[in-house]
């Protein structure tokens, strides 16, 4: 099939569309000097290669959060431990991590003040 020198189709939902930039992204390295995909097919698998390389990176996220919740557990005994802001009295009921990658480098805190770090604009103090 013989195409207009102004058409071009897309390889992936096999419509002719005419050969400009709005209809193709540019890209200087191929001959005609447009992407091969449409813009809308390249968006489609632009954002499924976005969403897996999201999962990939929640999981190692995760995974790593939990070996260092796991860690801190068995290593620390929370009943040994105050609430580390100066003015609270109270027994530390949590251990913040403030960075996963030192799993032993924690904060003791009490519910409130756990509470504070995670939701800023709560004012849990009042309560």
């Amino acid at each position: 099939m013989k195409l207009p020198p102004k058409q071009k189709i897309c390889p992936v939902c096999k419509k002719e569309f005419e050969l400009s930039s709005d209809f193709f992204h540019r890209n200087v390295t191929r001959c005609d000097g447009f992407a091969a995909l449409c813009k809308v097919c390249d968006n489609v698998r632009k954002n499924i290669l976005h969403r897996k390389y999201r999962a990939r990176r929640d999981e190692a996220t995760s995974v790593k959060r939990e070996k260092a919740k796991r860690a801190a557990k068995y290593h620390y005994d929370k009943s040994d431990y105050k609430c580390s802001v100066l003015t609270c009295e109270a027994k530390a009921q949590h251990l913040h991590h403030v960075d996963y990658d030192k799993p032993l480098d924690v904060v003791p805190l009490c519910e409130v003040h756990h509470q504070g770090i995670h939701f800023p604009r709560c004012n849990l103090d009042a309560a």
